[in-house]
């Protein structure tokens, strides 16, 4: 057992919230059935890390219950930390699309990790993954609330997503010359010969 005040939030947490009706429902489950599976923690400085169970840990806040059973795991580090929580979730189908792309930016972007490694350990198609990577980046908050209300379909909201993605790219300076878009670049290409011979030899053919 420990004690609440033991306890701290996530150092990353791969919820961007929490659903308080989840909780208050949570809370009175375990008023008449008692609390089925403890938290997981690890220890951080001289307090607890809870891995997995924040809602769990809210339910009992929110009966102002002062301990709970919790699991305390040994030699976890950061990048350890966030992969428990998160395939926790993704089991238990909690987290929506952008929440993680997310937790895939963060392992990316911060730990090192390939996209490719993240989808294969979180057990969800690559395909799927680099799709809301692409809907969190490149959807308006708006948009979000929509998808995550079933107002727009996600594989309507994908393509939204990548034909944003390619206009942008067409936008970004071309690699070769500096001076052009891509866009422009590649309709030069098209009709002058000597730029179709300078993009050939950039290009090591």
């Amino acid at each position: 057992m420990l004690r609440l005040d033991e306890l701290v939030r996530p150092k990353f947490d791969v919820r961007s919230e929490y659903d308080r009706q989840h909780v208050e429902n949570l809370a009175k489950t375990i008023m008449q059935k008692g609390l089925i599976q403890p938290i997981v923690v690890r220890k951080v400085n001289d307090k607890y890390e809870v891995i997995a169970g924040v809602h769990r840990v809210l339910a009992y806040e929110c009966l102002q219950r002062n301990e709970i059973p919790a699991i305390v795991l040994d030699d976890v580090n950061d990048i350890d930390a966030i992969i428990l929580r998160t395939i926790e979730n993704v089991h238990r189908k909690s987290l929506n699309p952008f929440e993680i792309a997310r937790v895939a930016k963060e392992l990316h972007d911060n730990y090192g990790m390939s996209y490719d490694d993240i989808a294969e350990l979180l057990a969800i198609n690559r395909s799927t993954l680099y799709g809301f990577l692409d809907m969190n980046e490149y959807l308006t908050e708006e948009e979000k609330k929509k998808v995550l209300k079933g107002e727009i379909k996600r594989r309507e909201a994908i393509a939204m997503a990548r034909e944003r993605k390619e206009a942008e790219a067409e936008l970004e300076p071309c690699a070769i010359c500096g001076n052009l878009t891509k866009k422009e670049h590649l309709m030069l290409v098209k009709i002058c010969p000597s730029c179709l011979e300078i993009a050939k030899a950039a290009r090591g053919e």
